[in-house]
């Protein structure tokens, strides 16, 4: 794990943290120690970081008043004001949460089906909206920031900058075509960037679509649609400094999709209990910030994969122990955290 000199303050709930250079806002707090991240939407269960790939919504927080930021993809700025939402009085202590213990009162569309009754549905509306949702959302008139849009045009676009995508638009640029790739990541590479074996292959088709002046590359912008006539809606956020975000109105004569896969998480009681990551998070926290994510592990997983996270865990200086398949196991255990995976045959404390 490699050391960070830069330091950059922001402040999180009225507190300073200190956070390195190329942080993200939740790697900073997670090395700062805090591991609630928010709430969940119904019974306020405590979520820790799950993915620290933006496809879950673990980590949304309040940014600079903008509700339900993802503080995995967010990139740490100098005096930026983070707050956590969805729970009263804090994290640790919500007091909403007791809606776990009444479970049994609000199976799945509850309230459609108990009040039916125009004057109940009346009287429990507004506390319904109170409680509902992640964020809220800031004040009327006080967004001061300008939206723009923008209109592009391409022969070719690219949907995903990991390795797929970068040889794809290696080949298409040599032969000429102007090409446009599109990754919603903060650098390109995909998995290879917190791969140990496949860094050297990153950098090498990296260098390559940088040389190609025909390929076009927006990085950190969300590809949210494919529409008739290959019309793609892309979000541009901080195009310049007087914009918050660009609505990207880009139509091609191709589109390629080369979005990758996504890591499942695996199925079992208490699978989300703070402390249970994806192996690909794990990586990116100790590869991409030199963020060790705690001190005891149990893998749970075979093959490659499985070993390439024992390995980095290993390096990180944390005690692995166990790698278990995943039939195997039951549950984990735990109050809010998790303190162990209870399989078949055995039980296995970790953090």
């Amino acid at each position: 794990m490699d050391e960070r000199s830069d330091t950059i303050t922001f402040e999180y709930c009225g507190k300073p943290v200190q956070a390195r250079s190329g942080d993200t806002v939740a790697s900073a707090l997670y090395r700062s120690g805090q591991r609630i991240f928010t709430r969940s939407f119904k019974y306020h269960r405590p979520r820790g970081l799950l993915c620290l790939s933006g496809k879950c919504p673990n980590c949304m927080m309040n940014v600079d008043d903008v509700p339900n930021v993802r503080a995995c993809m967010t990139s740490v700025r100098a005096g930026m004001r983070v707050r956590h939402q969805n729970a009263y009085p804090s994290l640790e202590h919500d007091w909403l949460a007791i809606a776990q213990q009444f479970d049994w009162l609000m199976p799945v569309g509850w309230y459609y089906k108990a009040m039916t009754h125009p004057g109940t549905w009346h009287a429990a509306e507004p506390f319904i909206r109170k409680i509902a949702g992640l964020g809220e959302p800031p004040p009327l008139g006080s967004d001061a920031d300008e939206y723009e849009h923008g209109y592009r045009h391409a022969e070719v676009a690219i949907i995903g900058g990991g390795p797929a995508g970068l040889q794809t638009a290696v080949e298409l640029g040599t032969r000429g075509a102007q090409v446009m790739l599109i990754d919603d990541q903060p650098a390109l590479g995909g998995h290879l960037r917190y791969s140990k074996r496949s860094g050297f292959v990153a950098a090498e088709l990296i260098a390559q679509v940088q040389k190609l002046p025909n390929v076009e590359v927006l990085q950190n912008c969300y590809c949210f649609g494919l529409y008739e006539g290959n019309l793609l809606g892309i979000v541009q956020p901080n195009p310049h400094p007087k914009a918050a975000e660009r609505l990207v109105h880009l139509r091609a004569r191709r589109v390629v999709i080369a979005t990758g896969t996504y890591e499942a998480p695996l199925l079992f009681r208490n699978n989300d209990l703070v402390g249970i990551m994806l192996s690909t998070a794990v990586q990116r926290l100790i590869r991409l910030h030199a963020v060790a994510p705690g001190e005891v592990a149990v893998v749970i997983g075979s093959g490659q994969q499985s070993d390439e996270v024992v390995a980095d865990l290993g390096e990180a200086g944390i005690r692995v122990a166990a790698t278990v398949p995943p039939e195997s196991v039951l549950a984990a255990t735990g109050n809010w955290r998790v303190t162990g995976i209870r399989t078949h045959n055995d039980h296995f404390s970790c953090d």
